[in-house]
């Protein structure tokens, strides 16, 4: 990947992780529906993995950039 990829694909990454994590304290806080511990769960374990790899390619990119 070159510099403008990287920059790109990590700041796609931080919106999926904005999304997944609104999306996941939405779901869980609609009246009505019971509270699901495995999505709230997977959601985060989700963004974090996200947001990792996004930090990943923002500290390569720091180093060769």
């Amino acid at each position: 990947m070159n510099k403008k990829q990287k920059e790109g694909t990590a700041r796609l990454l931080y919106k999926f992780v904005e999304i997944t994590y609104t999306g996941v304290i939405i779901a869980n806080l609609i009246p009505g529906k019971t509270f699901n511990k495995r999505s709230l769960f997977s959601g985060i374990l989700i963004g974090l993995i996200a947001y990792l790899i996004a930090l990943w390619l923002d500290k390569q990119e720091d180093k060769h950039g």
